[in-house]
């Protein structure tokens, strides 16, 4: 939980009181482990909170609450057109991949403790130490809301990855597809380090099923030639990815493909056996190439990116002995070809990525 975050979430409910705050912390460490049941059990809960809950049209889809979470809204109507099997799914995926730390919670309840010191909850900073110390006692414990804050808010929501927020759009037109036809193409295309691979990953986590990768079909050194490279996407086995992949998915059933291994230069097979939603992730999956075939197969396109100082921030992270490569080299790539076909502006959907700290 950062400070400036914390700050703007106090300020919008003015009657909060200790507990409400301290859930607020909790939540932004722990996420909704507390909460999970068994998956039909789970799902049924949403179900049940969701009937009880107006529909409210101001209410946004999400609510930041630090750490990569959010609170999803059951009133917002963008989250009330989700199954409530895929809300219970989304929190089962969170809870796998948050692994609080007690010594973060405390620093958070620290911040928490300076904020009231310095006047700025909406109780005062005995009532919150009276409230932390038989708190601590008691091994802190997931806590409810007060009865104050429920009568003024009437909170109802699930704590989710941030990133299932920003995927509401890809999520709410893949369902859509499959009730129109059964079965959905999702083709994510965008920016290096914009998080493709985090957001397809959590897709395919979603439907239960696994990524193609366009690192699989990077063109093979011998085919690296000055003309080839010099074309935008060329640097992709479009013909490849035409004649064993999109025929494969053409074909309804399952097939054989090969993935390429950049550090051998071999190939390697892999079976494609099928499933309701198809998804493949990667920089230049939406070459023009693809295009009549996408068409066909009804693919939805979404273009994700990010700004170039975040882009930046975030590569030198994952890989800082690359970035000079992704500087000079890779990014120029990409953006020669997302010009010279406009890949963004075609997509049925873009998402812009930000980076938690700018939650607030």
């Amino acid at each position: 939980m950062n400070e400036t975050l914390l700050k703007k979430r106090i300020s919008e409910a003015p009657r909060m009181e200790p507990t409400d705050a301290v859930k607020l912390v909790y939540q932004s460490e722990f996420g909704c482990g507390h909460l999970l049941s068994a998956q039909e059990e789970c799902a049924a809960a949403v179900r049940r909170e969701m009937a009880q809950t107006t529909t409210r049209a101001d209410m946004p889809p999400a609510t930041a609450i630090g750490g990569g979470l959010c609170r999803l809204n059951l009133a917002s109507p963008p989250v009330r057109a989700l199954a409530p099997q895929i809300i219970s799914r989304m929190m089962r995926l969170t809870a796998e991949r948050i692994h609080g730390s007690t010594a973060r919670f405390e620093t958070g309840l620290a911040l928490l403790r300076r904020l009231a010191d310095e006047g700025g909850t909406p109780f005062s900073a005995q009532a919150l130490e009276a409230y932390l110390a038989a708190y601590r006692e008691a091994g802190y414990p997931p806590v409810s809301h007060s009865e104050r804050y429920r009568e003024a808010y009437a909170p109802a929501y699930r704590v989710v990855l941030s990133d299932f927020a920003a995927l509401l759009p890809v999520v709410t037109e893949t369902e859509a597809r499959l009730c129109r036809g059964g079965s959905a193409l999702v083709v994510l295309d965008g920016d290096c380090g914009a998080g493709k691979t985090t957001l397809g990953n959590l897709l395919c986590g979603l439907y239960e099923t696994k990524p193609i990768r366009m690192d699989d079909f990077f063109l093979p050194f011998e085919m690296r030639t000055p003309v080839r490279m010099a074309e935008p996407g060329g640097n992709i086995h479009y013909e490849r990815f035409e004649n064993e992949l999109l025929a494969g998915l053409a074909s309804g059933g399952s097939f054989l493909y090969r993935r390429y291994d950049c550090r051998t230069g071999s190939y390697i097979a892999r079976t494609w056996a099928g499933s309701a939603v198809t998804v493949i992730e990667g920089s230049y999956s939406q070459h023009p190439r693809f295009w009549e075939a996408y068409r066909r197969l009804g693919a939805l396109r979404v273009f994700v990116w990010v700004e170039c100082g975040e882009q930046l921030r975030r590569l030198a992270l994952r890989d800082p002995e690359k970035l000079a490569r992704f500087e000079n080299e890779w990014i120029p790539l990409e953006k020669s070809y997302f010009q010279a076909y406009d890949i963004k502006s075609r997509a049925d959907i873009a998402l812009k990525s930000k980076s938690w700290e700018d939650e607030a």
